[in-house]
């Protein structure tokens, strides 16, 4: 995304370092609000071992808005 000029936050390549390390099973990212930063959607984190896992990450996105996941 440095082409676009679009930066990602430090929380996000840490909960990417979380869900390759099979600590976190999922986690959604999303635009900040000045659409300059990705950054990590807040209670979108689904901990390993999580029985419906599948289930509660897809009740995590929202109806009608982009998130990266």
């Amino acid at each position: 995304m440095a082409m676009s000029g679009v930066k990602v936050n430090d929380a996000c390549v840490k909960k990417w370092e979380d869900l390759k390390s099979q600590k976190i099973k999922a986690c959604n990212f999303k635009l900040s609000d000045n659409l300059k930063e990705i950054i990590v959607d807040e209670g979108s984190e689904i901990p390993a071992n999580t029985p419906g896992a599948w289930k509660a990450w897809c009740e995590s996105l929202p109806e009608q808005a982009c998130r990266y996941a």
